[in-house]
């Protein structure tokens, strides 16, 4: 049995971010026209024995959206069993990155249950946004 996780302290007093991936995809920070991927080096937990973590740190910008999710979103696939993919769901945070996390979060659901009309899905699809408006 293991376990994969994406984990983040966040300090509103000085904008930041310090962060852990351990086997989970990477979150994803957007920042002007970029997507950045936040991720340490790290296998799943249970895997095998832990003896260290890695820890990484970033400030966080006005404006700045922070993208979590669960690897179903990737593997979410069409009647063709075409995959949504990293490509679709990076050009998607980028043409909605300046909606409302609950309009992107309304949107990406949408998108993806388009996407994948009449399939059933094989994984869970779960998602975390926060979008960064102070400083």
């Amino acid at each position: 049995m293991f376990v994969t996780l994406w984990i983040g302290i966040f300090d509103p007093k000085t904008s930041l971010l310090t962060y852990c991936s351990q086997g989970h995809p990477p979150a994803l920070l957007l920042r002007g026209t970029k997507v950045e991927s936040l991720h340490t080096k790290g296998i799943a937990l249970g895997a095998q024995s832990l003896d260290a973590v890695e820890i990484d740190q970033i400030k966080l910008k006005k404006g700045d959206l922070l993208f979590l999710y669960t690897d179903g979103i990737l593997e979410a696939h069409n009647i063709g069993n075409e995959l949504f993919g990293k490509k679709r769901l990076f050009e998607f945070l980028l043409e909605k990155k300046n909606e409302t996390p609950q309009q992107i979060a309304t949107n990406l659901l949408g998108e993806i249950g388009e996407f994948s009309r009449g399939v059933a899905q094989h994984d869970d699809i779960a998602f975390f946004l926060f979008k960064y408006n102070s400083h």
